[in-house]
């Protein structure tokens, strides 16, 4: 069925506090929506992404070079959308860019999140012109539930009992686990702060710790040899970002944790490059930066070869169906702290079930996930 047209919304919500990680923080949960129409009438929508600075980019690709560059294109199976996937990532853009910081990263970050966004929305798509759930399109899905831990475990002024009170919280709202912040206090501060969770939420509450890619590759040794003991689900971007590569590598090698990277990867050969230079135990993968579903998809039968875990970056409304179809899966992210994301909850008509330490995946046709558009109309930047 022909494309009839293409369009991304940016969407701007402020957060009511600031949220400080190891290297970065946050005042407000930006994603944008993307919806395709057919010429049969039939939509698929999807949103995704928590892009900031460059929304405007994102969004003006989508709808100024990719939309006249796909409306008419055919979509009736997998292969369209990868075909379609393949023609993006080699589409010459001139998005203005000269300044020599840009001049890499920066221009293909904004191209890939693009791509990524309308592979989504695609797969949506054919899912509902099929009238089947992308896990069917996908092979099938092996689990109707997922286990779920929440991003968390921001620093606050009054820790470790800050941390420990989230954990608390956390663990009565049903989430199974905690992916806490390091690496902004002393290692002795932070070993507080994962001993506090864990005495407030119980030694069977998963816990793994986020880097940011905060410290140097001796650092990073140095708080594996401190911890190795402790259980950890996993040690994530912990080295700097010139080092994560060989130099990640490198601290996995001595580590008895498992190590996890590859979020920020903005293509599907970066994060086999983690896999095939024995960087990671699990690749958390992000949609919507790496390429969509297909992008994903291409990395997960490559990493399954080398005994490689999915996860995912955060994003539930996409990541339940991926996490749901692949052999070797890591525990499904949300924000369980309402306050710092509120999307899941209110962008979906029907959030997906969270209860005793797992989410239901969706079954419905398409992604299985329609959009409340009363708030997405509330909060779209003009």
């Amino acid at each position: 069925m022909r494309i009839k047209s293409l369009k991304a919304i940016p969407i701007h919500y402020p957060l009511e506090e600031v949220f400080r990680a190891g290297t970065y923080q946050v005042s407000n949960r930006d994603t944008i929506v993307t919806v395709v129409v057919f010429e049969n009438g039939v939509t698929g929508e999807t949103y995704g992404g928590d892009e900031d600075m460059e929304q405007d980019r994102v969004v003006g690709l989508i709808n100024k070079e990719f939309q006249p560059f796909l409306v008419g294109r055919d979509i009736n199976s997998r292969e369209d959308i990868a075909e379609v996937y393949d023609d993006l990532m080699n589409l010459p853009i001139d998005l203005g860019y000269r300044a020599l910081i840009d001049l890499d990263m920066g221009r293909h970050g904004i191209q890939q999140q693009a791509l990524s966004l309308v592979d989504l929305v695609l797969w949506d798509g054919l899912g509902k012109l099929k009238n089947k759930p992308v896990t069917e399109l996908l092979g099938g899905a092996k689990r109707t539930c997922l286990p779920v831990i929440s991003i968390g475990g921001y620093y606050h002024l009054n820790d470790p009992q800050g941390t420990a009170d989230e954990a608390a919280k956390l663990r009565e709202f049903g989430v199974g686990g905690l992916k806490m912040k390091v690496g902004r206090a002393t290692f002795e501060e932070d070993l507080a702060r994962i001993n506090a969770a864990w005495t407030a939420a119980g030694k069977d509450f998963l816990l793994a710790v986020d880097v940011n890619q905060g410290w140097t590759v001796s650092q990073a040794k140095t708080f594996c040899g401190q911890v190795s003991d402790l259980g950890l689900a996993w040690l994530e971007e912990p080295v700097k970002w010139y080092d994560c590569l060989t130099g990640l590598a490198e601290v996995r090698k001595e580590s008895k944790i498992p190590i996890v990277a590859g979020q920020g990867d903005i293509s599907q050969y970066r994060s086999c490059d983690l896999v095939r230079y024995g960087a990671v135990d699990q690749l958390n993968t992000d949609m919507t930066l790496v390429g969509g579903i297909t992008a994903w998809m291409r990395v997960a039968a490559f990493a399954e070869k080398y005994g490689v875990s999915m996860g995912h970056h955060e994003e539930p409304q996409v990541s339940l169906t991926t996490l749901s179809v692949v052999k070797r899966n890591a525990p499904v992210e949300i924000f369980a702290n309402e306050k710092r994301d509120p999307l899941w909850r209110k962008i979906m008509k029907n959030p997906p079930r969270v209860a005793d330490g797992f989410m239901d995946v969706p079954d419905g046709i398409g992604l299985g996930i329609p959009l409340n558009w009363d708030f997405i109309n509330k909060f779209k930047r003009a």
